[in-house]
């Protein structure tokens, strides 16, 4: 028997790869049940987005398709609206060409029309909801799902009588692959003192990055720095990079040159051998980075976006705070105060302590136990 599972998101890195770490479990425990299985991926950001990337990795199908936004401007709105009934063309026409046995959405706005077009065909809906404080979409979602997965117990009471399980946040299995000899030939970085590794999210965080920029000379005196600064905020990262390293010639330049990096973005085995190697990290409240901190067990600072939709990010941050994770709001970040942390954190009965810590919130089975869920649902 062949079952088809359809898997819809948010363009964001922080939606494709938990979605397609559910799609591997999807797959690999249908197989387990003598079942054969297809997996399609579903939403914005075309061949090159972070679902198409997801996709391609774990071996799935993808399609992109259109969705429109309703935090536009007035005069946007119109071709937002647009883009949303092209949208629910594109599903229609997509859901009853591949007619999926179960449609899960982790939610955003690319996740609206295939969802409702799967409870129009009689499809069952799961939701899968990554953050403490859920957003608007799955809450719209919610009366028409048969079941909703939660990262965090504190979503719960936004879900009305529509059934929840706290399974967690699915991690990538190969996350904790990583190998930190090869990580130092990667980054080329100095060998010898602990490395900082900083993550502002797939999108890059502006705030963080102007934080390390600002701080640089002085962050480097202690540690290493792998700077995930975002693909768009790149060029201008490296180009201030290089203009400290220019002026500082002979003395902290020499330092910044040695000790710091800037990537666009870490993926896949990148990603874990920067793990491997990191001795603390900092990092947005994003519920996917949190999951893989918690299974790490790596000691980190986590500097919530504060305007984030609903309050997402400060709720999940509260949500793991009782982990060690050491939690600085943005209004309050200075280089100065961000190396404090830091240095308090590599302190090695500190870091020990926070290590050991955070492993008790882990839970590594969450694409399995929503994938078994599923599979019991349908069959």
């Amino acid at each position: 028997m062949e079952l088809r599972f359809l898997l819809v998101g948010g363009g964001s890195g922080g939606h494709a790869f938990p979605l397609a770490a559910i799609g591997r479990a999807l797959s690999e425990r249908g197989v387990a049940q003598g079942h054969s299985v297809r997996i399609l991926m579903m939403g914005v950001g075309g061949r090159d987005g972070f679902l198409a990337r997801a996709a391609t990795e774990y071996g799935f199908s993808y399609t992109p398709i259109f969705a429109g936004k309703t935090d536009r401007s007035v005069l946007r709105l119109p071709w937002e609206a647009f883009k949303t009934s092209i949208g629910f063309l594109q599903a229609l026409w997509y859901l009853l060409w591949f007619m999926p046995d179960a449609v899960i959405s982790k939610g955003g706005y690319d996740s609206l029309a295939p969802s409702i077009v799967a409870r129009l065909y009689m499809i069952p809906l799961f939701l899968h909801e990554s953050d403490a404080v859920p957003g608007s979409v799955q809450r719209l979602l919610a009366p028409f799902a048969k079941g909703i997965f939660l990262g965090f117990a504190e979503a719960q009471r936004f879900f009305g009588k529509t059934p929840t399980i706290v399974t967690g946040n699915p991690v990538r299995p190969d996350i904790a692959a990583g190998d930190r000899a090869r990580a130092i030939t990667t980054f080329h970085i100095q060998e010898g003192i602990p490395t900082l590794l900083v993550l502002g999210g797939s999108q890059g965080a502006q705030q963080i990055n102007d934080i390390m920029l600002n701080g640089i000379s002085e962050i480097t005196e202690t540690v290493n720095v792998i700077h995930q600064c975002g693909v768009i905020k790149h060029p201008a990262v490296q180009a201030e990079r290089e203009r400290l390293i220019r002026d500082g010639a002979g003395s902290y330049g020499d330092r910044i040159a040695a000790r710091y990096v800037a990537v666009p973005f870490l993926d896949g085995k990148d990603l874990a051998d920067a793990y491997a190697l990191a001795d603390v990290v900092v990092a947005r409240a994003g519920a996917g980075t949190l999951a893989e901190l918690v299974l790490l067990g790596k000691p980190a600072v986590v500097v919530p976006l504060a305007w984030a939709a609903h309050g997402h990010q400060l709720a999940n941050a509260a949500a793991v705070a009782s982990f060690g994770v050491r939690i600085v709001e943005g209004e309050n970040i200075t280089p100065h105060i961000l190396m404090n942390q830091v240095r308090a954190l590599l302190e090695p009965n500190e870091r020990e302590r926070v290590s050991a810590l955070m492993r008790t919130g882990v839970k590594p089975d969450a694409a399995i136990r929503i994938a078994d869920a599923v599979l019991t649902s349908i069959l």
